[in-house]
């Protein structure tokens, strides 16, 4: 298994750093035993801060590296890092310090070597901790705090360097560098844009955590000023300018959080309820029009992704059904330059398919011949996809690395999903417009008057089906329909419009036409029912709505799939057992909630099938059918009827059914449209 570049530099900085502490406490063990090495003190003190420096450089980018590509799911995964490492340490220093203190007299001679075991764990803890809090402060980092943080990162190497000299507290660098470290940690310490992102719950536990690093920090503090009064440590905490500035800075920081998110928890809750609120407007309006023309969406969307990421630069691609670029919009972006981008993608082999593609460092890509990017460090492209077709990209370019946030990506996801469903229902609604309201609109009109269901019948080897539909007006709502998907898939599909009269019958023939449109490339049911209650929200008026039932019929597998979007419950009759099963499912009716949300209340259901039985589905003016009691039809008439006819031929069924309805209504006909249909498996 390959090794990439940036495990393997952890490796050597760990491996270093290690190296560095074995040789350290080695020749601090063998000084306190052997004292010919205080004969050569400058050389011994040489090599003791050299390797004191290199381990304390090695810890520092070890960390700097693994807290850099940490892969966490938010901020308290890092807290909760920190936190750990702090209570091991911390737990270290403090057992140390009290066994020292009771045992001083035995340990004195040896105190140089506790005193510095306290000074690695401090140092462990102060480079964790810095970095932990590098990722919150450069969270929607600008240009300005990104290049003040690598200052102050220079001016801690230079600390380092400064320990290795023994430079003395009195000695005028010393302030000239504290004191701007001290500055500049109280500046960044200002940087607490990640505390709004956190909900309620989060910034609990936040709170806590930087709490009792709060603790730990002081603690540290209290230990290792202790021991500056013994006078056989050679270094101290106070000539310590490395070590002095990260705990200052931690503890500053720490504080501030901690103050910040408790004055934050009162809000948070309304902060969480609006912020939800927004998500919740941007899925309802994501079948919504969005925009007067296809123009705007694409106004619109360039403008809600550069304000989210704070960039510049944007550019979006439009692509046709063939895949073919069609139209490209420029943000502060050229043609020749988003060439060479496109370029340098081909060139790295970088694909871009359903998933986002994320760039954090163009430095680290394979340059084309003359590209010096233009001034672009990071850039991020998302497909813009609706229920597999591809629409387009957009690419969203930036001047700082790593400069996009997961939390901010799946917000900007929610808006190239909200314009890609509103392009592709621009482009379904032309092509209805174009296809059926101006060419066809009158000859559809009369037809579908005249030939309102069709009398369809059923019978090859392995499905029988006969249908019966009556309407009280010349033009009624409900309708039945059936399609050979292929060899031994059938679909069936059987519904009622709301409303009466011409307005019902077209929109029954919309469901229709998209019924025919839909099933042969999209064979389960919730695939159908979301494409069909998508492009229903575009033909039915904001009062109408559609119920229906589906059967999918495998006859290969011997297995029925149904769904009922809030249509009557159907009957399963098992001719071998003789058990009638009542099918309903969960479901809302197409168009009553508009939007990728109608899932949510919808269930679908496969049923085992056998020679024999039989599927009886039905419209509401079957069960609601009333006798001179006003007492309905009901579902038990059916289950009996099913019962004591199930052997008889399907015409027969039929014609004593609607004999048994209207018998019971006492009419030649009923005042209600009424459709029902009987299915049998061969």
């Amino acid at each position: 298994m390959s090794i990439d570049r940036k495990t393997k530099i952890q490796r050597i900085y760990l491996c270093l750093c290690l190296g560095a502490l074995m040789a350290y406490f080695s020749m601090i063990f063998f000084s306190i035993h052997n004292a010919k090495l205080y004969t050569h003190l400058n050389s011994y003190n040489f090599f003791v801060n050299t390797f004191l420096a290199l381990f304390t450089v090695s810890i520092f980018n070890f960390y700097k590296i693994t807290i850099g590509s940490f892969d966490g799911e938010g901020f308290n995964d890092l807290l909760w890092k920190a936190f750990v490492t702090g209570i091991i340490t911390t737990a270290i220093c403090t057992t140390l310090y009290l066994f020292i203190i009771s045992n001083s007299s035995i340990v004195y001679g040896y105190i140089s070597i506790f005193y510095y075991l306290l000074y690695v764990c401090a140092i462990v803890y102060v480079c964790l901790l810095f970095f932990v809090f590098k990722k919150m402060i450069l969270y929607q980092k600008t240009k300005e705090t990104s290049n003040f943080w690598q200052i102050f990162e220079i001016l801690l190497y230079i600390c380092i360097i400064i320990n290795f000299l023994k430079i003395p507290t009195y000695d005028i660098l010393f302030p000239l560098i504290l004191i701007p470290l001290i500055v500049m940690g109280l500046i960044l310490s200002l940087n607490l844009g990640w505390v709004a992102y956190l909900s309620y719950k989060l910034k609990i536990k936040a709170s806590i955590f930087l709490s009792f690093i709060l603790i730990f920090s002081c603690i540290f503090i209290f230990i290792l000023y202790h021991f500056d009064s013994f006078s056989s440590i050679g270094t101290s905490l106070s000539q310590n300018i490395f070590l002095i500035s990260l705990l200052i800075f931690i503890t500053i920081y720490a504080l501030i959080s901690v103050l910040v998110l408790l004055f934050n928890l009162p809000t948070s809750s309304v902060f969480e309820q609006k912020f939800s609120e927004i998500l919740q407007l941007q899925r309802i309006s994501g079948n919504s029009q969005y925009g007067k023309t296809e123009s705007e969406v694409y106004d619109m969307l360039m403008d809600s992704c550069m304000g989210t990421f704070l960039a510049q630069t944007a550019v979006l691609e439009i692509l046709n059904k063939e895949g073919e670029i069609t139209e490209v919009v420029f943000r502060n972006f050229n043609a020749n330059n988003f060439s060479e981008i496109k370029k340098l993608i081909r060139k790295n082999n970088l694909k871009i398919n359903e998933e986002y593609l994320i760039i954090e460092d163009t430095s680290k890509l394979n340059k084309t011949k003359n590209s010096d990017y233009f001034g672009i460090q990071s850039f991020l492209v998302l497909p813009l996809l609706n229920f597999g077709e591809k629409l387009g990209n957009i690419y969203i370019f930036s001047e700082l690395k790593s400069a996009f946030e997961k939390e901010m990506i799946d917000i900007v996801i929610t808006y190239v999903n909200q314009a890609s469903a509103s392009i592709s229902n621009y482009r379904l609604l032309a092509q209805e417009v174009e296809n059926a309201r101006y060419k066809e609109e009158r000859e559809i009109a009369k037809k579908v008057k005249k030939h309102l269901v069709p009398a369809l019948e059923i019978d090859n080897d392995d499905l029988e089906m006969v249908a019966v539909s009556k309407s009280a007006d010349d033009v009624g709502g409900d309708f039945y329909d059936f399609i050979a998907i292929n060899s031994h898939q059938y679909a069936i599909i059987i519904g009622d419009v709301s409303g009466k009269g011409t307005t019902a019958a077209f929109n029954m023939a919309a469901m229709k036409g998209i019924f025919h449109s839909l099933i042969q490339n999209f064979t389960d049911c919730e695939s159908f029912a979301k494409q069909a209650n998508q492009s229903l929200s575009f033909c039915l008026e904001k009062s109408s709505f559609i119920t229906l039932s589906l059967f999918i019929v495998d006859t290969k597998i011997n297995y029925i799939s149904h769904f009922r979007a809030g249509h009557c419950p159907s009957f399963l009759f098992h001719s071998k057992n003789q058990e009638c099963i009542k099918l309903m499912p969960s479901g809302l009716g197409l168009g009553i909630i508009r939007n990728d949300n109608f899932l949510e209340h919808l269930q679908s259901e496969m049923y085992a099938i056998t020679n024999g039985d039989i599927i009886f589905a039905f419209t509401d003016g079957i069960v609601e059918a009333e006798n001179e009691n006003k007492i309905p039809f009901g579902y038990d008439k059916i289950v009996q009827f099913l019962c004591s006819n199930y052997q008889k031929p399907l015409p027969s069924m039929k014609n004593e059914f609607e004999t048994l309805l209207l018998k019971y209504c006492g009419l030649d006909a009923l005042n209600d449209d009424y459709t029902f249909l009987i299915l049998k498996i061969k």
